[in-house]
């Protein structure tokens, strides 16, 4: 099946992370790549079906404040199996042809936390069914991380909802499992892993930064008022 990142597609069902059904019946799909740890599965966010005709058209055609984005899909982070994927179209009208406003998926990416890059990708559902076809990609296209350019509040946001998720990777690390499940959560871990060790070095390194100018800033102020003293 052919996909787009940042683009709006009909799906059946949506669950989280952990397993739990967020979403069911038919509700748009902002698709926003494709997991990298497992096959024929993609993270996206859900909108609530009640919210479809009003919230579709705004979402590709103009720029929504980021409250109205938020209230929008609120929570509503999870995984849809490709199988539950389909056009989204109203009155024979598809609205998958063509990814969100630009500033809307900024904004997205500001208020959810999420590493992606802005611009669409196309790509075939194809090339990520199986285990052995997401590895032989050479890179991520998808992903964007440029942290020394992240503002502080997102690599806060990063460490606060990476930190619950990586407790529960190595929670789960702990249980008996098939061995080519523990090689695939293993893999995922390390990942996570990784990344919040990233975080964590640059929130410490900016930290210290920050600290050193104000104690300058105090140097300076006592400078001043023993001068004044004077």
């Amino acid at each position: 099946m052919k996909l787009a990142t940042w683009t709006l597609y009909n799906a059946k069902k949506m669950r989280s992370v952990d397993d739990k059904v967020i979403l069911e019946g038919s509700f748009p799909f902002l698709l926003v790549r494709p997991d990298p740890n497992k096959p024929n599965q993609h993270l996206g966010l859900g909108i609530e079906a009640k919210y479809f005709a009003s919230i579709v058209s705004d979402l590709i055609n103009r720029e929504m404040p980021s409250q109205m984005l938020y209230d929008v899909f609120k929570n509503k982070l999870g995984i849809v199996e490709t199988k539950d994927l389909d056009v989204l179209s109203v009155k024979k009208q598809s609205w998958s042809d063509k990814p969100i406003n630009a500033s809307n998926i900024q904004n997205l990416i500001n208020i959810f936390n999420i590493l992606v890059k802005t611009e669409s990708i196309k790509f075939d559902s194809e090339e990520f069914s199986s285990i052995e076809k997401i590895k032989a990609e050479q890179k991520d296209p998808f992903m964007e991380f440029n942290i020394k350019t992240m503002p502080m509040q997102r690599i806060v946001n990063a460490i606060n909802v990476g930190l619950p998720d990586f407790y529960k990777k190595l929670k789960d690390l702990t249980q008996d499992m098939p061995n080519e499940t523990r090689i695939t959560k293993v893999n995922s871990f390390s990942i996570l892993q990784t990344n919040l060790i990233l975080f964590f070095e640059e929130a410490t390194k900016r930290m210290e930064q920050l600290i050193q100018e104000q104690n300058k800033i105090i140097d300076e102020l006592e400078k001043k008022d023993k001068n004044d003293k004077k």
